[in-house]
């Protein structure tokens, strides 16, 4: 009897000092994922699971490897959190979200579907499980239009968000600063971001492409602080910026009440010399969300950028804030048309009239796709279209710039190839932009919804309200165009971008 006693209680002990420890490790996680240290969280959750495979570590796990856009663990353990009882909706869309992202489209399309049928309210879930559909398309449609390189002003880790300054091209980086103390970001376990310059020379200004580089160094001591900074933009006289910044102001920190450091957008003037002063921040910047990545309307009247404030769509929405005054006035949500429950950041509005931006709620390829939208002013936007590859990829493509000749640019991607996680890409765009105009024979009157199919590429497009249908077509072809409409006969016209100058 007191053998089988002793026996008991040295059981009852482990299995009690076994809990205690998983307890802790737990609650010690939670607090590292509140304080966005997922690396730490990982290394947390990695051995509570090396000992059971408790639900609240399964899930949070792949949630960690979500945030820090490791797309192939986040797939192995969201694959786990979907066949638990204590599984989400949102995590079966989280799933298909990395399966797809791991070039595996179909498989994901299941998961969407599921996804769809317990959550129909959210219009994101409806367009990703139409994504597959649009893939071949979305491979095909700009083949030939874009001619996409490497850079090596690249580092082995994060270098994103170009933008045009003077001879200069001004983007954020994680590379090694070269100072005594580093300092690391605990979500992504590498340095702060700071803003860096390079020198881009054009060998022939009249000539896209063909950019040479200087070498990167930092861009202003007084913008880079020791917290993050990047996604800037420029006024047209180039003698104000706009970028985004931890919540820091005058050597003091903010955080939320829930002790999280957010975004804000600030704007410095230029005092020459490379000097940059008078820096101030958006009235609409707030201690409680993140406002981020602005770019300024060739006329200045309006600033887009990107924000989670309340009232919106999903976790990052697309804003606008117009100039009233001198001032900017209370920012604007771009509405359900362009929002999505998923994240819309990195705008870019372009010469041309189009706002470019990123975006993982709308049909895409996967991770962060590019889109661009015409401005038509009181109208409202165009419709949205996404870039197609090369510019698009299963990875996450985002951050685009264009050259004032409007064939030339720079985007970021993490893309399988590159230097380090996040790089800088150059395009070249070897097109022209082409208007179908379809309308009735007899009236004259143009025809909205209608179908007009390229037999070039098999893309298909819907006029708009205008009866009109805008696309780039591929240099020195000829293409023929099918329009089709109920009650209407079919008809066609050959279109060519021969001999254009």
């Amino acid at each position: 009897m007191n053998i089988k006693s002793i026996i008991f209680t040295l059981v009852a002990v482990s299995f009690l000092s076994t809990g205690a420890f998983a307890q802790g490790k737990l609650k010690k996680a939670r607090q590292e994922m509140d304080n966005l240290n997922y690396q730490g969280a990982i290394e947390l959750y990695n051995q509570i699971l090396e000992k059971d495979q408790n639900p609240e570590a399964l899930i949070n796990i792949a949630e960690c490897y979500r945030k820090i856009n490791d797309s192939e663990n986040s797939e192995y353990w969201y694959g786990q959190v979907v066949r638990l009882p204590e599984a989400k909706p949102v995590h079966r869309l989280y799933y298909g979200q990395m399966l797809q992202r791991n070039g595996k489209c179909e498989l994901a399309r299941e998961w969407y579907e599921k996804y769809v049928n317990e959550a129909p309210e959210d219009i994101r879930g409806q367009y990703l499980v139409k994504a597959c559909d649009y893939e071949e398309e979305l491979l095909t449609k700009n083949a030939g239009i874009y001619e996409v390189g490497t850079l090596d002003i690249n580092s082995n880790l994060d270098d994103f968000s170009p933008a045009f300054y003077d001879d200069q091209l001004i983007f954020a980086t994680e590379r090694d600063q070269g100072t005594a103390v580093k300092r690391i970001h605990t979500w992504t376990g590498n340095p702060f971001l700071e803003l860096y310059k390079v020198e881009a020379k054009k060998a022939n200004k009249d000539e896209p492409g063909n950019y040479t580089f200087g070498k990167p160094e930092k861009f202003s001591k007084e913008l880079n602080s020791k917290f993050h900074e990047a996604a800037v933009s420029f006024s047209q006289d180039q003698q104000q910026i706009f970028f985004t910044r931890n919540n820091y102001e005058d050597g003091k920190v903010g955080h939320s009440d829930d002790n999280i450091v957010k975004l804000k957008v600030f704007i410095a003037s230029n005092e020459g010399g490379g000097n940059w002063g008078n820096l101030v921040g958006l009235p609409f910047n707030s201690n409680e969300y993140s406002v981020a990545h602005p770019t300024l309307s060739p006329d200045e009247t309006k600033l887009y950028f990107t924000s989670d404030m309340p009232g919106g769509f999903g976790g990052m929405d697309l804003y606008v804030s117009e100039k009233e005054g001198g001032q900017w006035g209370p920012p604007l949500n771009l509405g359900p048309e362009v929002n999505t429950e998923g994240n819309e950041i990195f705008p870019y509005y372009e010469m041309n009239g189009k706002l470019y931006f990123a975006s993982d709620g709308h049909i895409g390829l996967g991770g962060l796709d590019l889109y661009h939208m015409e401005d038509k002013g009181e109208e409202g936007w165009g419709t949205i279209e996404n870039m197609g590859y090369p510019i698009n990829t299963i990875s996450d493509d985002f951050g685009i710039v264009f050259d004032k000749d409007g064939a030339t640019g720079f985007f970021s991607s993490d893309r399988d190839g590159g230097m380090g996680r996040d790089d800088i890409y150059s395009f070249i765009k070897n097109a022209s932009p082409v208007e179908i105009l379809v309308y009735d024979k007899n009236t004259k009157e143009p025809i909205e919804g209608a179908t007009v199919v390229n037999d070039c590429t098999g893309t298909s497009y819907t006029t708009d309200v205008d009866g009109k249908v805008t696309l780039d077509m591929k240099m020195n072809i000829c293409c023929e165009f099918m329009a089709s409409m109920e009650d209407y006969t079919d008809n066609s016209e050959e279109g060519c971008t021969k001999d254009i100058v």
